[in-house]
C-alpha cells in the first residue's frame, strides 16, 4: 500500500468508510433483529405471519449467525411461538422456517 494513497483526501475518506461500515451494519442488524422479534412475540396474526414470511425469504442473508448472535434470539422467539401458538397455519409456517434455518446453518463436523 502506498503512503500517498493514505495521505490523499479521497484515501482517508475511503478508509473512514471502511472502518465505520461494520459498526453501521451491526446497528442495522440489531434493529432488524429487534423488529422481527417484536413482530413474532405479538399476538396479532398478520404481524407474526408477515415476519415469518419475510424471514423465510431473506434466510440466505439474514440472520448471519456466524457474524452476530441475533439469529439465536430469533430462533428462541420462533420456538416460544411454536410452544404457545394454537393456530395451525402459523405453527406450520414456523416449523418450515425452523427446518429451513437448520438446513442452511447446519454445524460443520470437522472430525479427523
Amino acid at each position: 500500500m502506498r503512503v500517498s494513497w493514505l495521505l490523499s483526501a479521497s484515501g482517508i475518506a475511503n478508509w473512514a468508510r471502511f472502518v465505520i461500515l461494520p459498526e453501521i451494519s451491526l446497528v442495522y442488524l440489531n434493529q432488524f433483529d429487534q423488529a422481527f422479534i417484536e413482530c413474532i412475540q405479538t399476538e396479532e396474526y398478520m404481524h407474526v405471519y408477515n415476519a415469518i414470511i419475510v424471514l423465510k425469504e431473506i434466510l440466505p442473508v439474514f440472520p448471519l449467525v456466524v457474524v452476530q448472535p441475533c439469529g439465536t434470539d430469533i430462533d428462541k422467539a420462533i420456538d416460544q411461538l411454536l410452544e404457545r401458538e394454537q393456530r395451525g397455519d402459523l405453527k406450520i409456517l414456523g416449523k418450515a422456517y425452523v427446518n429451513s434455518s437448520l438446513d442452511l446453518y447446519m454445524p460443520l463436523n470437522f472430525s479427523i
